[in-house]
């Protein structure tokens, strides 16, 4: 009986001896699995940590390119817009320029127009009808290319008045030997019968 009792007690002190020399290697493991899952930790979240600032880099730098190209396109319309603004200005000047041109060849033309018209509607003033020619005036006109004066000289309505002969084309003053007396004529201003055309006689 002794022997036996005895391998039990032994047999119970090698395994409190057995569980006193495992449990440093048991709090060892577990210090080591403890050290490695901190360790884990620290290494993901400072991975983290990067990324994170990676992350933030590329949002600034996309932000920088983003706002680069708003710059840009704020830049392109601004200066389409003062193009557009200069080639309207162009444009409106070159108009303006074209009516007054317009403008001034009307005026040119409507003067022109009321000159011919003066000049072709000028009122002829009213003539005493001649006397009739005698009859030896009237044989020697025949021989002359001048009209025979009549033998009562018709007077003009206003002083300063010319006559002009509406056969011949020319005028004849105050003074002249055909001065109211040829056979077709009126009375008009030297200024009005130049216009007509009319040219002064030279007797």
């Amino acid at each position: 009986m002794k022997p036996k009792k005895s391998c039990k007690v032994l047999t119970l002190v090698l395994a409190v001896l057995l569980g006193v020399a495992m449990t440093p290697c048991v709090l060892h493991a577990q210090s080591q699995s403890t050290t490695t899952s901190t360790q884990s930790t620290k290494a993901a979240k400072k991975k983290a940590k990067k990324e994170a600032k990676k992350a933030r880099a590329e949002q600034k730098k996309a932000n920088a390119e983003q706002e680069k190209a708003n710059k840009a396109t704020a830049s392109a319309t601004e200066s389409s817009s003062k193009a557009d603004k200069r080639m309207a200005a162009r444009e409106a000047r070159k108009a303006r320029a074209e009516q007054e041109k317009a403008s001034a060849e009307q005026e040119k033309a409507n003067k022109a127009a009321a000159a011919n018209a003066r000049a072709s509607a000028a009122p002829a003033a009213p003539s005493a009808a001649p006397a009739a020619p005698s009859a030896s005036e009237a044989a020697s006109s025949r021989g002359r290319a001048h009209p025979v004066a009549s033998t009562q000289p018709a007077t003009p309505p206003s002083a300063g008045m010319v006559w002009v002969n509406t056969e011949t084309k020319v005028y004849h003053k105050a003074g002249s030997r055909w001065y109211g007396k040829t056979k077709s004529g009126k009375w008009m201003t030297e200024a009005e019968a130049q216009r007509a055309g009319y040219k002064l006689a030279k007797r």
